[in-house]
């Protein structure tokens, strides 16, 4: 989600060329023996998210940073005059978002669906006691969506390009606005990278469940135990991938280990830019499959 993305965002139309064929398999100029694919995680993996561009908001005693202000203000001018006292003050406005939010993770954590952005919003209006006319709830995600896209930046391009020619790609991202992801990918030019994209607000499970990963498996044509997975979360991207036989591989961006008590990945690295080294030692050296690069 880098730069400014707001005028893509306007109407939240999935772009035309989504439809277009992705990668296929004869524009793979070089395969290591090693891997049939490489699946990627979006965020924090290749895509980072810089929360310090959001305005400060203090909820329930700490400071957050949120496109909350933005979502309050929407609500102000867009609520008749007669039904704005249901709207409460920002911090009180706040503390029901994160309430609703915690309630809602905590579900999503259990039963692994997603909940699109567009309902979450739907269910804070009517926790509020807000009509949900005109379409305000989608308001509200448009809203979200563009301007947590213009916090992004993409540091990777030379990378992504490169490892593109040399194997089949996938992307399985837990983003529950799927069409904004649409839109990212085609402002930064890389939609034509993936032979399959999967986003959970599409396929309605988030990682770790096998069904997001079985969705790229299947449009890749791949066997999981032929595929790396690349990521920066231990119990959806790793955990989930190693469940279905996939080798992994995590970015410990923050140099602070994989937790204790969980198997560890296939190899660690501290960034998406050491990837292409870490295959081509790969590759290079028979032997090393299977051990973790610390």
């Amino acid at each position: 989600m880098g730069g400014d993305v707001s005028s893509d965002l306007a109407g939240m139309a999935a772009p035309a060329q989504r439809s277009a064929e992705p990668q296929g398999k004869g524009n793979v100029l070089k395969r290591s023996k090693d891997y049939g694919a490489i699946f990627l995680d979006l965020f924090e993996t290749i895509v980072l998210f810089d929360s310090g561009q959001l305005p400060p908001l203090r909820v329930d005693g700490r400071e957050i940073r949120s496109t909350l202000p933005y979502l309050h203000d929407v609500l102000r001018r867009s609520l008749p005059l007669e039904e704005r006292a249901l709207l409460p003050p920002l911090p009180r406005f706040g503390s029901a978002m994160l309430a609703l939010h915690e309630e809602l993770f905590q579900r999503k954590r259990t039963d692994l669906r997603e909940i699109p952005s567009t309902e979450r919003f739907a269910r804070l209006l009517d926790r509020l006691g807000i009509p949900d006319r005109n379409g305000l709830s989608r308001q509200l995600a448009e809203e979200h969506i563009r301007h947590l896209l213009s916090c992004t930046h993409f540091p990777y391009r030379e990378e992504l390009e490169t490892l593109a020619t040399r194997y089949p790609l996938a992307l399985v991202s837990n983003f529950d606005h799927a069409t904004g992801g649409w839109v990212l990918l085609e402002r930064l030019g890389i939609r034509r990278f993936f032979r399959s994209v999967s986003f959970s607000g599409e396929v309605g499970y988030i990682k770790p469940h096998p069904g997001i990963f079985q969705k790229s498996l299947e449009e890749v044509e791949v066997a999981p135990q032929t595929v790396l997975f690349v990521g920066d979360t231990p119990e959806a991207d790793i955990e989930g991938a190693r469940a279905l036989g996939m080798e992994t591989c995590w970015i410990d961006r923050r140099g602070c280990g994989f937790p204790e008590g969980c198997p560890p990945p296939t190899h660690t690295i501290s960034d998406f830019a050491e990837l292409l080294d870490l295959l081509d030692d790969r590759a290079a050296s028979p032997r090393s499959a299977g051990k973790a690069k610390s």
